[in-house]
């Protein structure tokens, strides 16, 4: 059992910080990318008429979802394996032995799904902050679908922002500049979406 635990151990120590910028990248990057798509199709219902706060919540998270899980999870878990056994192939052409059952093998396994896992989160949990108020609306804690609507394209535009100046803390920069030029984005994509909608 120690021995697993061991093994285990040395495994999860593959999680190295190459491996941790790569998963924040993906979190950020599909995390800003499913944001985006829920504020566009947001926009465009409310222009387009729509009032049922249920088919706008339905459609973010599946926007969300679906995007999540199959993009952020399952694609990425593909892509990072084949990239991670690239790798293992490199390593057994310089050591001329097989890793098939090494810990070096199960590590970037483990390596892969990290990434992976933080992937479609950042589609999946994100967004859905991004609709709280259309969420608090069904809920009749917000009274007004309007309110809701936009109070949730203030929260997504927010959440832009904090994201953009969360890299720029990571890349020691200044963070507000970071956090503004996500927050055009959000802004060029609702005014994108506002044309052509009319």
């Amino acid at each position: 059992m120690s021995r697993k635990l061991g093994g285990l151990s040395l495994a999860l120590s593959m999680i190295d910080e190459k491996t941790k910028s790569i998963a924040r990248r993906m979190f950020v990057t599909n995390a800003v990318d499913a944001l985006l798509a829920v504020l566009g199709a947001t926009i465009a219902q409310y222009i387009a008429g729509v009032r049922d706060v249920s088919i706008m919540i339905s459609s973010a998270l599946g926007i969300s979802f679906v995007m999540g899980v199959f993009s952020g999870v399952i694609a990425t878990l593909i892509v990072e394996s084949a990239e991670q056994k690239a790798e293992i192939k490199h390593v057994e052409q310089v050591m001329a032995t097989k890793l098939d059952s090494s810990v070096l093998y199960r590590g970037s396994l483990i390596a892969s799904l990290y990434v992976a896992l933080w992937s479609g989160l950042g589609m999946i949990v994100i967004p859905v902050i991004g609709i709280s108020p259309l969420l608090l609306n069904m809920a009749s804690i917000i009274k007004l679908i309007d309110e809701a609507v936009w109070m949730s394209i203030c929260v997504i535009d927010l959440l832009l922002f904090g994201l953009g100046a969360w890299l720029g803390l990571l890349a020691k920069g200044r963070w507000y500049i970071w956090g503004l030029k996500f927050l055009a984005i959000g802004l060029i994509v609702t005014l994108i979406a506002v044309i052509l909608t009319y």
